[in-house]
């Protein structure tokens, strides 16, 4: 998750968008990373990662509400 942060450490606004578009490959190899780590992390808790992440959306709505 570290790996994948320092892509978007220190850069903002169009530097962060150029960056983006130049580097997809390596911040897509590092999410994949997060992902493969998260879903053993799950499995082997026996964590509905689906089930887990509706209920957090939940949360975050209640805590964090739409301006509509």
């Amino acid at each position: 998750a570290a790996e994948l942060g320092e892509h978007f450490q220190w850069k903002q606004g169009k530097e962060l968008d150029e960056y983006l578009q130049k580097n997809k490959g390596p911040i897509a190899d590092e999410l994949s990373d997060v992902l493969y780590h998260v879903l053993y992390i799950a499995r082997n808790l026996d964590i509905n990662i689906v089930s887990a992440f509706e209920e957090k959306m939940k949360k975050n709505a209640i805590k964090y509400p739409s301006k509509k």
